[in-house]
């Protein structure tokens, strides 16, 4: 018995080795470490793409607004990104700075600002995660790029004006999360807006569509 229980044992951990551990979840909080791009993408939509240290993927996260945001184009050799499911923050040592950036005005998790840095936040509507696998493919989205084009859209396609063919989330939803051949992303929503998430042959896609 304890013969075969080795046996299993040893054939658990190869499986292990061989599949790696589980991919986070895109509506999974989390703080990530490494090279950041923040750049803008219009008046009102800002992305946020980290390679994280260790990871064999790329973290995408976009932040919508109704009012005109200043315009970003920053590119942090490490950066500390927190993100909450509703709030984005970004901790960028080299250039002593920290942008929040939040669903609606209220800020449920406070960051201190050590001396020396400075801070601003910003409040939208929307915020999304999209993990994508890093790999080879032409047009791989990178923080080691300029983040254009692929930063700026969801890898699939854009939820349309109403939410009714939403694969997850929908009329009436804040929040959605969706996952599918090694993609996952997730949105979160301000009132007056529908969490979207959808699936397709393209991959994955997670907005907030008007009411």
């Amino acid at each position: 018995m304890l013969k075969c229980s080795s046996v299993l044992l040893v054939w658990v951990g190869l499986a292990a080795m061989a599949y790696g551990s589980p991919a986070p979840f895109a509506s999974d909080p989390g703080t990530y470490h490494g090279r950041t791009v923040v750049k803008s993408f219009g008046e009102h939509r800002i992305a946020v793409a980290v390679a994280a240290n260790g990871e064999l993927a790329t973290h995408i996260f976009r932040f919508w607004s109704e009012e005109s945001l200043q315009t970003f184009d920053a590119a942090y050799t490490t950066a500390n990104v927190e993100f909450y499911g509703n709030e984005l923050v970004v901790v960028a040592p080299e250039a002593h700075t920290i942008l929040r950036f939040t669903v609606g005005r209220s800020q449920t998790h406070p960051h201190g600002v050590p001396d020396g840095f400075g801070s601003s936040t910003f409040s939208g509507y929307g915020l999304n995660h999209e993990i994508r696998p890093n790999g080879p493919k032409k047009g791989e989205v990178s923080p080691y790029t300029n983040c254009e084009p692929d930063c700026g859209e969801p890898i699939f396609e854009w939820p349309g004006d109403g939410a009714l063919d939403c694969t997850s989330g929908g009329a009436g939803a804040t929040s959605c999360s969706i996952s599918q051949y090694g993609q996952s992303c997730s949105a979160s929503c301000d009132i007056g807006y529908n969490a979207c998430c959808k699936a397709g042959f393209g991959g994955v896609s997670c907005g907030c569509v008007r009411k």
